[in-house]
């Protein structure tokens, strides 16, 4: 599975092994109004975070997204730059996020958790 984000905030899942779009229809993933600048999987392909924003400070957040549903299961904000960079833990409990000057490790708790 590949991600790709778009200045528009949408990001498409690819199907790499079909070569086709995985994210058909309403499972397109549609949250942030500002561009998408990094995109990173669950080690188990369940949940993609990506990483956005525009400056002065629009819509500088990361998301985490259910790949099966599309659904956006969590909203990361408090940076006042754009997301760059974002990376889960093995076990989906961690989150880092990356703007200008700032890194952030946010606790997701249970809401990602591996079993």
């Amino acid at each position: 599975m590949g991600a790709l984000g778009f200045a528009g905030g949408k990001v498409l899942l690819w199907d790499l092994e079909n070569n086709k779009e995985a994210s058909e229809g309403d499972k397109r993933l549609a949250g942030p109004s500002a561009p998408v600048h990094s995109c990173a999987f669950s080690t188990d392909g369940r949940f993609v975070l990506t990483g956005a924003g525009t400056l002065p400070d629009k819509d500088c957040t990361a998301r985490l997204w259910d790949t099966a549903t599309g659904r956006e299961v969590l909203l990361l904000e408090g940076h006042t730059a754009p997301v760059t960079v974002v990376a889960l833990s093995r076990d989906n409990r961690q989150a880092l996020t990356v703007s200008q000057k700032t890194i952030r490790i946010w606790d997701l708790g249970t809401v990602g958790a591996s079993e």
